[in-house]
């Protein structure tokens, strides 16, 4: 199931609306963006984009690892961080089990609150190769279809309904017309 998301993922960035304006990084990506902020915060003389990074990008190192997340501001409570392509699998995956194969909502609101850039389609791609959730997937009831009788004249037609009370009939009364 691995692979065979990893491969989606890569044709949905692949598409037309993602190629310009991707949500998910790439590890060399992450990487020149940590570089980038790193310098930022470092310059003495900044351009506009150093602002601009230093409003979106702030780097957290846990465990010697450096990560990246969204600029915390003193009301926040959770950090909030920036996802790469070959970690959305794991992380989709042990959410989607975590809420117990919960919906695209449920997954929406979950992932929203410890990640940025995870995109409704990479939730709906995830929960569309999902076995599980494939097979509880409710089977659409196609309705009676009610195709009119025209008639010719007045009152040439009739109809009625008949309930079937067999289970507690009244007396020898089993029907109701």
């Amino acid at each position: 199931m691995k692979t065979k998301m990893k491969h989606k993922f890569t044709n949905l960035m692949n598409t037309k609306e993602t190629k310009t304006n991707s949500a998910l990084l790439t590890n060399d990506k992450c990487l020149r963006l940590i570089e980038d902020v790193k310098r930022a915060k470092e310059s003495q003389k900044k351009v506009p984009r150093d602002y601009w990074l230093q409003q979106h990008y702030d780097i957290l190192v846990i465990r010697g690892i450096e990560k990246l997340i969204v600029p915390m501001k003193e009301t926040d409570t959770e950090v909030v961080f920036y996802i790469t392509k070959d970690d959305l699998f794991d992380v989709l995956y042990d959410t989607h089990l975590a809420i117990g194969h919960g919906g695209r909502d449920r997954m929406v609101k979950e992932l929203n609150k410890k990640y940025k850039n995870i995109t409704q389609g990479h939730i709906k791609s995830f929960l569309d190769n999902c076995e599980a959730c494939q097979q509880k997937k409710k089977i659409e009831n196609k309705g009676v279809v009610v195709k009119p009788m025209v008639s010719q004249h007045l009152n040439s037609r009739c109809q009625m309904d008949l309930i079937d009370v067999q289970s507690h009939p009244d007396g020898n009364y089993k029907f109701i017309m």
